[in-house]
């Protein structure tokens, strides 16, 4: 009878809403991949790396993936801002104005119990020593401008900063927003092009543009140098929410479009970087944001053989445990050590064993998180909103 429990509970927990987008989860699912594929291959440090990829192009743009997918946390930024600013648009459409005692309950509920649950989980058992100052830092997410003893947790600062903003900045402008006027477009524009314009004055007064640890401080983790990406996401969510009539007759054009904006995105992934260019320090933020946030607007105005691949159970699951996976897969980095798995004497091989040893984990930790720790806060989350919010 307990274990009918239990796998009731964790089929409830898995379950689909009506109003999900199953190809965002796809999205969502490729995400974190990208992310915690970067960061094993960082940890694994290859020794002949360069034999390895040599004259075989395949395994030259597959190392190119890995090198650079910290550009999924970009994705996850548009992603954040298409569904977080989508579901404040439309209630301002609908109602007029916003519940901010709904919104920040549930972001509370959302984001926090996980949070500071894997915190207290570094602090025990990976760090050894911890100041006040670091605990403030991490406790007010302040860790990308000030200390970061946990290095990933950047990104959620950025994005719970941009939950604070985000709400007052929609409520100031409501009457505009909830007439979609011309203005509108303006708001958008100029949210867009200051984090350009903030990370164009930090590139002038660079003496090394080869300095990573600078550029990753000043640029890579500040909220004002990448709300830019957070601000698309909110702008297709508005055109989506506002022109969707419009545009769905449109549908070959995006059709069309989607492949074509896949194809870019797979070059941005071989050319992006952290230093080294104006493109690679400055312009790539704007041009990666951009063309995902109109990928997701593509995918929802039309359908390709893209939906059918993102909307597919395996990334489904995947997705449901993004959030603890991206806290947690670190825990499977600093807990799985190359030497300990080395089997062959075939390092791409080795490599290869690596990451599915670092995946299962992963998987492992983020599953056991989102049964234990995050489904019951969200069945908390719905029961409350359903009766006070």
């Amino acid at each position: 009878m307990k274990l009918k429990k239990i796998i009731d509970y964790v089929i409830e927990s898995f379950s689909k809403s009506k109003n999900e987008i199953l190809e965002l989860n796809g999205i969502r699912a490729i995400a974190i991949i990208l992310v915690m594929f970067h960061h094993s291959f960082l940890a694994y440090k290859f020794t002949n790396l360069l034999s390895i990829k040599a004259d075989n192009y395949l395994l030259k743009f597959f190392f190119k993936i890995l090198e650079n997918g910290r550009i999924g946390v970009d994705i996850f930024f548009v992603l954040s801002g298409f569904l977080i600013g989508g579901q404040l648009l439309k209630e301002i459409k609908t109602t007029g104005t916003l519940n901010f005692k709904k919104f920040y309950f549930k972001r509370i509920l959302r984001i926090f119990p996980a949070y500071y649950f894997a915190l207290i989980l570094v602090t025990i058992f990976f760090i050894e020593k911890i100041s006040i100052k670091e605990i403030i830092s991490h406790l007010f997410y302040l860790q990308n401008y000030w200390l970061n003893i946990y290095e990933i947790t950047w990104s959620l600062a950025v994005e719970e900063q941009f939950y604070i903003f985000l709400p007052f900045l929609l409520f100031i402008f409501r009457k505009n927003f909830k007439n979609a006027n011309c203005f509108c477009f303006a708001i958008f524009g100029l949210l867009i092009i200051l984090p350009f314009y903030f990370r164009l004055l930090i590139f002038k007064n660079l003496h090394n543009i080869y300095d990573t640890q600078y550029i990753s401080l000043k640029i890579f983790g500040a909220f004002h140098t990448r709300f830019d990406q957070l601000f698309i996401g909110v702008f297709i969510a508005f055109l989506y929410l506002n022109y969707q009539n419009l545009l769905i007759n449109k549908y070959k054009i995006f059709y069309f479009l989607q492949f074509f904006l896949f194809i870019i995105f797979c070059f941005l992934i071989y050319y992006s970087g952290m230093n080294g260019s104006f493109y690679k320090i400055v312009l790539q933020f704007s041009l990666i944001g951009l063309v995902v946030g109109f990928f997701i607007l593509s995918m929802l105005l039309t359908k390709t053989f893209f939906n059918k691949i993102l909307s597919n159970n395996f990334f489904y699951f995947i997705a449901k445990i993004s959030y603890p996976m991206y806290l947690y897969h670190y825990f499977s980095i600093w807990s799985i050590h190359k030497e300990d798995i080395s089997l062959t004497n075939n390092e791409f091989l080795n490599f290869f064993i690596y990451l599915t040893a670092i995946f299962a984990l992963s998987v492992l930790f983020a599953l056991l998180s989102w049964l234990f720790i995050e489904y019951p806060f969200l069945k908390i989350k719905q029961k409350k909103c359903k009766f006070e919010c």
